[in-house]
């Protein structure tokens, strides 16, 4: 893992500990790592790199903003050369403008292109999964293609048929029910308040750095499902 947060270091380590994560070291500094030690050792690339450049609640200063990391990733995957990329970013990416392409969206999906992986990307909200709440973001999914002098020489399995879990005969044609209705047979039970160990009801004092800390993991954070949903749908589209 990279991750030059201390705060979200610390948890990583904890749940570590905890047995939630298994143990890998944890590098801080992306544009110095060396991506060439784990070259032919790794199957899957994933992430959320920086999204302040491409915000809207930020300057959106873009590829010019020194917190824009995906040249170095691109860098990064031409060593690794990995089957799979995964990442995740923010709405603002598919507007954010980037010399010589529509957006940074684009130029992501043309590096990944470039490197012989099939590419693409869709936009997902945590509302799709029952969430009272947008969170958009947008997921990219890259896949290595030997034919095209690809990453790798492996391709996982085609998944033609790969959709959610308890899969009904109208499922894959069904959004999952919104926020105050009733759920599918075939969805999976859920509640409002997610389990993930600490929440919005555990956050009482925005004063503490601490607290602080734990506030904007929260902000920036992903709901599993959501991501989960985004991996399903765009390995579909991928290799149906």
């Amino acid at each position: 893992m990279v991750e030059r947060e201390a705060y979200l270091s610390a948890l990583l380590v904890s749940k570590m500990e905890e047995g939630l994560l298994d143990p890998c070291p944890i590098f801080g500094d992306l544009v110095s790592f060396d991506w060439s030690r784990y070259r032919g050792l790794v199957h899957l690339v994933s992430g959320g790199f920086p999204c302040q450049p491409f915000s809207y609640a930020g300057k959106r200063d873009g590829v010019n903003d020194p917190r824009h990391l995906w040249p170095y990733i691109r860098d990064g995957l031409e060593i690794l050369r990995p089957e799979i990329v995964f990442f995740e970013n923010v709405a603002g990416i598919s507007t954010a403008k980037s010399p010589g392409y529509h957006s940074v969206l684009q130029h992501v999906l043309s590096d990944l292109e470039g490197l012989g992986l099939r590419a693409t990307a869709e936009e997902f909200s945590a509302a799709e999964v029952g969430a009272p709440h947008l969170r958009r973001r947008w997921f990219i999914l890259g896949l290595a293609d030997p034919l095209r002098g690809g990453c790798s020489d492996r391709l996982p399995e085609p998944t033609h048929n790969q959709t959610l879990e308890h899969q009904s005969p109208d499922e894959g044609t069904r959004w999952p029910s919104r926020p105050g209705q009733s759920q599918h047979e075939w969805e999976p039970p859920r509640t409002t308040e997610p389990g993930l160990g600490r929440d919005s009801d555990g956050l009482p004092d925005r004063m503490v750095p601490y607290r602080i800390d734990r506030l904007r993991a929260l902000g920036n954070a992903v709901v599993p499902a959501v991501a989960e949903r985004a991996f399903r749908s765009l390995m579909n589209e991928l290799t149906s």
